[in-house]
């Protein structure tokens, strides 16, 4: 566990940036009733892909975001790529690292929803401010750069709900004026399929294998790349409404507001849904790597990392507006929306 004083540290630290009081003192940044019992210790848990799970290092001093409020995160494994909303409509896209404080690398974006990040470019959903048509736009995602409008859905204002990426292949969701559309392509701009029309709106999208999953209102749907245009998609699962959802590109992780965090799998057959935790208060964010999931519980303003094979959970962090997140090889970054602030949870090696 943390020491107490270093807590309170990290606490003064949130407190200043923020601007603002609103950080409690009982807490903040890790340190359960799980952590008492020893859960998060590496000899604990099963090893992952990687080796052995780590354990959870002292959380870097926060750090405020350029331009606004965090909406969506995403990482490629070594940098934080983040959706920020400025408040007027529009936002920016904003890169850091645990080397280099968050910059903005792409600005002025109209009504951005949305983001993905692969081997070389970040895809947010791309508004019009003057009422043209919506796009996925990409960027570099070293430089900004060479900025690409791709996937024209000939709707109005801005028209995409969700955006996701894997190995070369997009999925997207269109709010479709009002009746909602899932879309795949491939991450040059070619190859877009419609997979599904009149879904109404569509919270998340992700790949896993040859499917697409997305969840709409209390539902989770899958479809094939290979499927007829004419097929319906495959019902995966029915609980309260779904919130968010992430996919390793073989194991998907979905939650929902009824408290509960599910994983199923992209394999042929009918699809076989787990719960691997429930009683979480309003889950929204999400992340996943070899080892954990991890997943933001808004109503108790914790980040938890429930372990994919055995589901014991860890709490690594506490207090503030946590919203957002995304994992890298070297740490958990976790998103603030109330004090539009971004700190870093280490993982450290067994």
């Amino acid at each position: 566990m943390v020491p107490i004083d270093v807590r309170l540290m990290v606490v003064a630290s949130a407190l200043l940036l923020a601007g603002c009081g609103s950080l409690s003192l009982d807490g903040v940044f890790g340190g359960g009733a799980e952590d008492d019992l020893g859960v998060s210790g590496a000899d604990s848990l099963e090893a992952g892909p990687a080796g052995p799970p780590p354990t959870f290092g002292t959380p870097s001093a926060p750090v405020p975001l350029p331009v606004g409020t965090p909406l969506f995160a995403a990482s490629d494994g070594v940098a934080l790529f983040v959706v920020v909303d400025r408040g007027d409509s529009y936002g920016a896209i904003v890169r850091a690292d645990e080397t280099n404080a968050p910059r903005v690398l792409g600005g002025a974006v109209y009504r951005p929803t949305g983001i993905a990040v692969d081997g070389a470019r970040v895809y947010f959903g791309n508004g019009n401010p003057s009422g043209g048509h919506t796009t996925i736009r990409s960027i570099d995602k070293a430089t900004g750069l060479d900025a690409r409008d791709y996937f024209d859905t000939g709707w109005s204002s801005s028209a995409f709900t969700a955006v996701a990426a894997q190995g070369t292949t997009l999925a997207w969701a269109s709010k479709a004026d009002g009746e909602g559309a899932v879309y795949r392509g491939l991450a040059d701009g070619t190859g877009v399929t419609t997979l599904a029309t009149k879904q109404g709106p569509v919270a998340a999208v992700a790949v896993a294998g040859p499917w697409v999953y997305w969840a709409r209102n209390t539902q989770l749907f899958r479809k094939a790349a290979t499927a007829a245009a004419d097929a319906p998609p495959e019902l995966v699962d029915t609980r309260g409404l779904f919130t968010s959802l992430v996919s390793d590109g073989l194991d998907v992780y979905a939650t929902s507001d009824d408290g509960s965090l599910v994983t199923t799998s992209a394999v042929e057959g009918p699809p076989s849904v787990k719960v691997l935790a429930s009683g979480l208060m309003q889950p929204r964010g999400i992340a996943v790597d070899g080892w954990f999931v991890y997943v933001v519980a808004t109503g108790t303003a914790t980040v938890n990392a429930v372990h994919r094979r055995s589901a014991r959970t860890v709490e690594v962090a506490r207090g503030g507006d946590p919203y957002a997140l995304a994992v890298t090889r070297s740490c958990l970054w976790v998103l603030d929306r109330y004090g539009r602030l971004a700190w870093s949870v280490p993982k450290v090696a067994p």
